[in-house]
């Protein structure tokens, strides 16, 4: 401790040993200002991050209503920003087949303890590999006559398209909740075939009569050649049928 007006060496005391000036007071405001900022900086830091949340969902809300309203328009007039978008966009529609997933089969077999590790994350995860290599089918295809796209590009185009196969999942899920499974049949059957449709308007999007490179309709037969193939793999996959197993041994009781 060193005295605020002589700087010299302080060992303790009200005065400073080498002027006389007082020391304890000056200390203690010393302290109690660098606590309070101490304080401050912790609140401040909070409501930056809160603010900056809110803005985020406000941008993506906004990004999800225009590509509801217009999704071609949308997805052409996408910007670098709507790459995190489309990846939101794409994670919660694994999120929300996952949900889905668990809480039938919790309606199903509703006198059972259903778990949920074993049937959330296998769906999720599927799921999600299964967006990522249509996202790749999109960018592969699509790149031969296209030397500027970018697998982001790809992404933030195919996200776009996935807004209405998501919102078609939402609603599926609250009529799940509700109980009114012939609509919640329908919407989630809708949801699986706009993911489809996403993937053919993605790459036809990047096809054009001058564009080189292999036609609209090719490309899409190839992506879902590959498709199939991956869903076969998927099927016999050892998690994918112990998840099929523990339904088919719960539905046996």
């Amino acid at each position: 401790m060193t005295c605020p007006k002589c700087n010299a060496a302080h060992d303790g005391g009200k005065f400073c040993g080498n002027c006389g000036s007082p020391v304890e007071g000056n200390v203690a405001h010393t302290q109690s200002a660098g606590e309070a900022a101490a304080t401050a900086a912790p609140m401040y830091d909070s409501e930056t991050t809160f603010e900056k949340l809110k803005q985020s969902s406000q941008n993506y809300m906004g990004y999800f209503l225009d590509g509801l309203k217009n999704p071609t328009k949308k997805s052409h007039n996408t910007s670098p920003n709507d790459f995190v978008n489309g990846t939101i966009t794409l994670v919660l529609y694994a999120l929300l087949f996952a949900a889905i997933g668990y809480t039938a089969s919790s309606k199903v077999m509703m006198y059972f303890d259903v778990p949920f590790l074993s049937i959330f994350f296998p769906i999720f995860m599927y799921t999600a590999i299964l967006l990522v290599i249509m996202t790749a089918l999109v960018f592969g295809l699509s790149k031969p006559g296209n030397s500027q796209l970018t697998f982001k590009g790809a992404l933030s185009r195919f996200g776009t398209f996935m807004i209405l196969p998501a919102a078609f999942l939402l609603v599926g899920f609250v009529f799940l909740l509700l109980n009114v499974f012939s609509l919640f049949a329908i919407t989630t059957g809708l949801a699986v075939l706009t993911m489809f449709v996403a993937l053919t308007f993605s790459i036809y999007s990047y096809k054009r009569e001058d564009t080189p490179g292999l036609d609209a309709l090719y490309s899409s037969l190839i992506a879902y050649v590959v498709l199939l193939v991956v869903l076969q793999a998927i099927a016999e996959n050892a998690v994918f049928g112990d998840l099929l197993e523990t339904i088919e041994t719960f539905s046996n009781f």
